[in-house]
């Protein structure tokens, strides 16, 4: 319905946004019905048929309170419906609120890039202080073995040592 609109067949665009409207209503999907019902009344309203139009994209805008994505396109519909019919002060009023959720929505998506960005940040930081705790492990471990290593051969060469003291005094005696 939307692409048939855009190309300028807004009849033919109808029937494919009430069986949109239709089925998401089967299914309960209020969001997605009070959207192609806001565009089917911006064609009444067009059409002249104001107070079915109006009904609807109050509806529209009641099932969409809480998704802002949807209630910006909706407060378009409307203003441009207004805008349509010469009821400038109407349409502004719709427009106000459209932009103002939209920089509203602007924000919000830059705020959670900007966290996205420094939790990117913290995690090569704290993958670098990992990397480097790492290194230090291993040449902890590096000291650690060759210390082990230093005792054992120390210990052997006593133990050799103390031997061949023991078998010279024996040897001696006999």
């Amino acid at each position: 319905g939307d692409a048939m609109m855009e190309a300028g067949n807004t009849e033919a665009a109808i029937s494919y946004w009430q069986t949109d409207v239709d089925s998401c209503l089967a299914y309960s999907e209020w969001p997605n019905a009070g959207l192609s019902l806001a565009y089917i009344a911006q064609y009444e309203f067009a059409k002249g048929k104001r107070k079915e139009a109006i009904e609807k994209m109050q509806w529209a805008h009641s099932v969409n309170a809480r998704d802002p994505v949807n209630l910006v396109r909706i407060l378009a519909i409307q203003a441009r419906a207004y805008r349509s019919q010469q009821l400038h002060d109407s349409a502004d009023y719709f427009w106000a609120r459209h932009y103002a959720l939209s920089d509203s929505l602007q924000r919000a998506i830059a705020r959670g890039n900007y966290n996205t960005i420094q939790l990117k940040l913290q995690y090569v930081r704290n993958e670098q202080q990992y990397r480097l705790l790492q290194k230090e492990k291993i040449a902890l471990e590096n000291r650690r073995n060759l210390m082990v290593v230093a005792l054992l051969s120390l210990l052997v060469i006593g133990v050799l040592v103390y031997n061949r003291q023991r078998l010279q005094i024996k040897l001696e005696k006999q």
